[in-house]
């Protein structure tokens, strides 16, 4: 599965839960639109779309990030 309008890294597993989550997740415009407007404030949109992953699996985030992500 590729993410519409995008080219995968060759070395992506596009079969990985993460990747598949991340697409359809991408797919909604509220929430392209909120990870870029944190992202222009310096958030990560990758650590954001793992954090978000994780959490809708019932797992915790095992990196650092700020309590308000």
């Amino acid at each position: 599965m590729a993410c519409s309008g995008s080219k995968i890294p060759e070395d992506a597993d596009p079969e990985n839960p993460l990747w598949r989550f991340a697409c359809r997740f991408w797919e909604s415009s509220a929430a392209r639109e909120a990870c870029l407007g944190l992202q222009d404030r310096g958030w990560s949109v990758t650590r954001i779309l793992c954090a978000t992953w994780l959490a809708t699996s019932g797992n915790v985030f095992p990196g650092t990030e700020s309590a308000q992500v």
